[in-house]
């Protein structure tokens, strides 16, 4: 039977599919169907276990996937299925996905093993413990092709001794190009179809920039149908550059960094693990290798010291860091209550011998937990106490492991060495004293989105947002499509994720505070059922989300859900449905064209605002009108003058909806700072309808450009890109400054590559690829940078001239802009002199915690009525000024108004 064509008997299921699920059985491929539904490609994935098994798997757990399985109870394969077992997929990047998984199983398009006469090694993610050993590759010729790639998620790229080391987790599966360094890869070599690097930037575990790679056609693939006319993208071609990476890879950007652990000081353990001494072992271990931001690159060195040889050894160690992971041998982790970490290593199949007298090392990575961000890693600062592990006598199964890389220990700047800035680094300066008057509250808002996604790598819930500190919460982003629909993005993550107890939003209200809530609250609290209530010893009471179980198909879950509990927590919380963003405004110019378009458009927002009543506002953040945004959006030089009719046609509906509901609703729109953009927005047009601005003053200059800039200056931009220039256009366009929300970003815009110049690096030539970045190259979140700042890595260096914040780090060359407490206490000064309406964050999951978040020191000024100087001299001060008077403090932003 030819199972490309089969043709399935009527009468068959839909299979609902779901990673955390039980497994699904009596599934007939002759007659069924898988649906997937809406899902995301970030919460699902396909897998196949080392037994031929197929599997749904959920991307972001070690273990955690579903079977499929026959009437008989046996395991289904991808090879027995075709695509008329799939169910129309609603989300374009998962057919995608799914179709390469499959198109893999079933020989469908050029994809072969390597060696190949293509010279291709064709990178896959769904067979969990295959590794490649890769001999022979030219990267200079040969390619790497990533159209058989089935995730977007958790993929990794590192240098090891013996090769650059590709992984995908959770499957493990990997690939080893053996001989073979970063730095040798050549863009066009490197393949991809054209989703994967234009929308979901893969390119950047590579360090390469998107239009350095090569795009194939994936269409020669398979591809699950579209729910309704949905198209499936791919066909685009091109052949990349010359350019190789400039960027040694270790941690993968790909892969987050355990953020709190670099706050914390390395915890003092005085016990070992005992249970497994062998008085007579010969084993001893010792650990070497070197620290980096955030983690290590490291070598376990065992050595025999006995007169026999000694098979298949074991050893077990506890060390207070997380996530380590070996490739030369099999790795068990686990957790201990005190927060440590067990693991116990046990041999591939090609080293489980040591001879009498000899030494073998087992290479690995892991994060670090209080460690420097530089030098060399020791027993002491490894192993957690102050014994050394304990070797283990054991005859475990070897796993298949056919790779044995070795991290590489990169040379160590001189800690003793003259900085070459030290000599003319003026003195640290001090902020001017500003008046002790605590600022008024006059209304003014606090804004910040969330971003849908942030619960995946990022790990920032809906329970981790600080609602006491903000005004208006804007979730992003709904999908605008050209026939007016307005629809979740990623359904998996807004509907159907299922958080548990530990992960529920949460309020804890003071025994007076709960003493004063009007009695409906509080029996909504107590008897609705979304809520447990728990008085605690102070009198205190407590009340948390009840999870939703998968027993409830139809009920309302993922971050939707939580924001509904939210807001019945902070009843005086705005929350915002945000339209569009930069990936999903491809088709408002189209939605907004004519009058049956807005017609059609307006009445779906009332819709979604009926379907999910928490919402109060609609938060436009179309980029852009007129054009400007990303490439193949649609645009037109209408698109201000139908903006303007279709907000005056939605607030004439939103007065209706507040008629019937009794609630009240507002429309903010989320404009570009740039004067160019802005010329496109048609302000006088758009105004009366409008009840605020959401000001991205920020992404002035960014890793687009060649220079090191300033992306959210002041002012004194050549090219007029600074805060006051945009403000001018809203007040020469008669807009009410009340009605304007000043943004400021909780990310940094960085470039690698960077010399010091006379003015640490600003200004200087750079490449944005070259700044490792938290997520991507090129951005840091605004906390990991403060990390580097803090340690002393990074200068922090006041431009008095342009009234703007940056860090550089002279050894790494990385240049960044960023945000301090301080600098967002200047910002929040002349919020209230200029008579703003505010400050905006993008976005949450970036910023810092304590002293040192951005929100906090926003929200105490503006809302807490704190004194101007307890936030301005909160955390990290600055190393030097570069110019103006030389001295940092409040009247650098009130002297602009």
């Amino acid at each position: 039977m030819n199972r490309l064509v089969m043709s399935l008997s009527l009468g068959g299921r839909d299979v609902s599919v779901n990673p955390s699920g039980s497994d699904l059985h009596g599934f007939d491929p002759l007659r069924d169907r898988l649906d997937f539904g809406e899902i995301s490609v970030h919460g699902l994935i396909l897998g196949k276990l080392p037994d031929g098994s197929a599997v749904i798997v959920n991307p972001w757990q070690d273990a955690d996937y579903q079977r499929i399985l026959d009437e008989a109870g046996q395991p289904i394969r991808w090879d027995q299925l075709s695509l008329e077992n799939i169910a129309p997929v609603g989300n374009e990047h998962l057919r995608e996905d799914i179709g390469g998984v499959l198109s893999w199983e079933l020989g469908v398009g050029p994809g072969n093993t390597w060696p190949n006469p293509e010279r291709t090694v064709y990178v896959r993610s769904h067979e969990f413990g295959v590794q490649e050993r890769v001999e022979g590759f030219d990267p200079s010729r040969d390619q790497l092709n990533f159209l058989y790639l089935g995730t977007r998620e958790r993929l990794s790229a590192v240098d090891t001794a013996d090769g650059l080391l590709i992984s995908v987790q959770p499957s493990g599966q990997s690939v080893l190009l053996v001989g073979v360094e970063s730095t040798d890869l050549v863009g066009r070599n490197l393949v991809f179809h054209f989703d994967q690097i234009e929308e979901d930037n893969l390119e950047a575990v590579f360090g390469f920039e998107a239009a350095d790679l090569s795009l194939a056609d994936r269409t020669i693939l398979l591809t699950p149908e579209a729910v309704g006319a949905a198209s499936t993208d791919g066909s685009q071609t091109r052949l990349g550059t010359d350019t190789t990476s400039q960027v040694a890879l270790g941690l993968s950007p790909s892969e987050p960094m355990d953020h709190n652990a670099m706050h914390h000081n390395a915890m003092d353990h005085s016990a070992m693990d005992h249970s497994g001494m062998d008085p007579a072992d010969p084993l001893s271990v010792s650990v070497g290798g070197t620290l980096y931001w955030g983690g290590m690159s490291g070598r376990l060195t065992i050595t025999n010291t006995g007169d026999q040889a000694v098979e298949d050894w074991s050893i077990s160690f506890i060390t207070p860091h997380r996530a380590f992971q070996s490739w030369a041998g099999d790795a068990q982790v686990e957790a201990l209550a005190d927060g440590t970490y067990r693991v116990t290593l046990t041999p591939a199949s090609w080293n489980s011998s040591i001879a009498a007298g000899a030494s073998i090392e087992v290479s690995f990575n892991a994060e670090s937990e209080g460690l420097p961000t530089s030098g060399a890693l020791t027993d002491a600062l490894f192993f957690a106490g102050e014994a050394p592990p304990v070797p283990e006598q054991s005859e475990p199964e070897a796993p298949p492991v056919a790779v044995t890389p070795e991290l590489p220990v990169p040379e160590q700047p001189d800690p003793g060495s003259e900085d070459p800035l030290e000599a003319e680094t003026p003195d640290a300066p001090s902020p001017e004293l500003p008046s002790s008057k605590p600022m008024t509250d006059q209304g003014q808002r606090v804004v910040a989105y969330f971003e849908e996604w942030g619960i995946y790598a990022r790990d920032f819930l809906v329970q981790d947002i600080k609602a006491e500190q903000l005004t208006h919460l804007n979730y992003s982003f709904f999908d605008v499509k050209a026939n007016g629909d307005i629809n979740l993005f990623d359904v998996w993550a807004a509907t159907d994720k299922r958080f548990s107890v530990d992960e529920q939003v949460n309020r804890t209200f003071t025994a007076s505070e709960w003493s004063a809530l009007p009695e409906s609250r509080l029996q909504a609290y107590r008897d609705s059922g979304d809520f447990q209530v728990s008085t605690n010893a102070d009198g205190s009471v407590s009340v948390r989300g009840v999870p939703v179980g998968w027993d409830s198909s139809t009920a309302l879950a993922g971050n939707l859900r939580q924001l509904d509990l939210l807001k019945q927590l902070n009843p005086s919380l705005n929350l915002g449905l945000a339209l569009g963003g930069w990936t999903l405004s491809d088709e408002f110019s189209l939605a907004l064209d004519d009058a049956a378009g807005r017609e059609q458009f307006t009445d779906n927002v009332i819709l979604t605002l009926e379907k999910y009543d928490f919402f109060n506002t609609v938060d436009f953040d179309w980029e852009y009108p007129g054009g400007g945004g990303l490439a193949g959006n649609a645009a037109s030089a209408e698109d201000g003058a139908n903006f303007a009719l279709t907000l005056s046609l939605l607030r004439q509906k939103l007065d209706a909806l507040e008629q019937r509901s009794g609630e009240s609703y507002s429309i903010s729109i989320a404009t570009a700072g740039g004067a160019d953009k802005l010329a496109n927005l048609n302000l006088p047009g758009i105004d009366p309808s409008v009840d605020f601005y959401n000001v991205m003053a920020y992404d002035f200059h960014g890793g687009w450009e060649s220079l090191t800039g300033h992306q959210a200056a002041m002012t004194n931009d050549p090219g007029g890109y600074d805060v006051l220039t945009a403000v001018e256009q809203f007040r020469s366009n008669g807009v009410d400054l009340s009605k304007v929300v000043l943004g400021a970003p909780a990310y940094t815009r960085a470039w690698g590559g960077v010399d010091p110049g006379d003015r640490y690096g600003l200004g200087e030539s750079g490449a944005a690829r070259m700044a490792p970045g938290s997520f991507e190259a090129g951005s840091y979140d605004q906390k990991d940078l403060l990390t580097g700042i803090e340690d002393g890595s990074y200068d922090l260096i006041w431009d008095d001239d342009a009234k703007a914040a940056f860090a550089y780090n002279e050894q790494t060359g990385v240049w960044s802009s960023v945000e301090t407490a301080a600098t967002i206490a200047g910002k929040a000064a002349y919020v209230e002199a200029q008579g703003l309406g505010g400050l905006m964050f993008w976005a949450l999951s970036n910023d810092s915690s304590g002293d040192d978040s951005l929100l906090a020191a926003a929200s105490d000024l503006l809302r807490a009525g704190v004194a101007p100087e307890d936030v301005l001299n909160r955390g990290v001060s600055f190393d030097a000024v570069l110019g103006g008077d030389g001295q940092f403090g409040l009247s650098d932003f009130t002297s602009l108004v």
